[in-house]
């Protein structure tokens, strides 16, 4: 219509309207521009308040696991040391078998370093999500991340095979499979399991050089795992704080 109406007044040489008729639509066309700018604005705002919905849940799960994996750690820390000292003690206490063997079964796995990253990952990689934060949290988020792969990679180059140590162990034996029932990740499970058991006396074990390398390497990676999960709780705390201050 108004481009009928454009060609009508040049071919009239009418043309203060034709200027109405151009300013209307230069008009028309900013304001289009205007109204579609404001709206991938918005869609872009809303995007980036879900991504910050996103890490502040998993930051929180994050926060709930490390929780978690401390109390089941320092148990068996409890358990392995209990065992470990009397080991290295030789002591000839009438529980000290038990005991060892005890520590024995729970040092026969690890637990590593494990926390969700993808919000983050998201938030630090999108062009479009980084663009809406301020230095503040893009450095927050940046220094999160740092102590997620230095954790992880720690992870990956020390946490010892456990599998190795215990073949080397001139004192230990097999013995028969009985049921195993756990919980691993939400999922029970009851499997047989072919458990680990001094086969000898603890004078000889005391003496058992890999027996004694593999609970001390145990007990180090474990207690590592501990000071390396409570770094990243404090980083996550952190992160937590200042995605919680934009609610207030």
């Amino acid at each position: 219509m108004i481009l009928r109406s454009l060609t009508n007044h040049v071919k009239d040489q009418n043309w203060f309207a034709v200027w109405i008729d151009f300013a209307i639509v230069v008009v028309g066309v900013f304001i289009g521009i205007q109204v579609a700018n404001w709206n991938d604005e918005r869609a872009s705002k809303r995007d980036y308040l879900h991504a910050l919905d996103r890490a502040e849940v998993e930051i929180s799960e994050n926060i709930a696991f490390i929780d978690t994996e401390a109390e089941a750690i320092a148990q068996s820390l409890s358990i392995a040391r209990t065992g470990f000292d009397l080991l290295l003690s030789c002591s000839e206490a009438a529980d000290a078998v038990q005991k060892i063997n005890d520590a024995v079964v729970e040092i026969r796995g690890t637990r590593g370093v494990q926390t969700r990253t993808a919000a983050i990952i998201e938030l630090r990689t999108n062009p479009a999500l980084l663009s809406q934060q301020s230095d503040r949290v893009r450095e927050r988020f940046a220094d999160l991340r740092f102590y997620q792969e230095l954790a992880l990679d720690t992870s990956k180059r020390f946490e010892p095979t456990i599998s190795d140590r215990q073949a080397e162990s001139r004192t230990l034996a097999i013995q028969p499979a009985e049921k195993f029932r756990t919980q691993w990740l939400g999922i029970k499970y009851e499997v047989p399991r072919y458990a680990l058991a001094l086969d000898s006396g603890v004078q000889e074990a005391c003496t058992d050089k890999d027996l004694l390398k593999w609970f001390y390497i145990w007990e180090y990676w474990q207690t590592n795992v501990l000071l390396l999960n409570e770094k990243l709780r404090n980083e996550y705390q952190k992160t937590l704080k200042v995605l919680q201050e934009r609610e207030r």
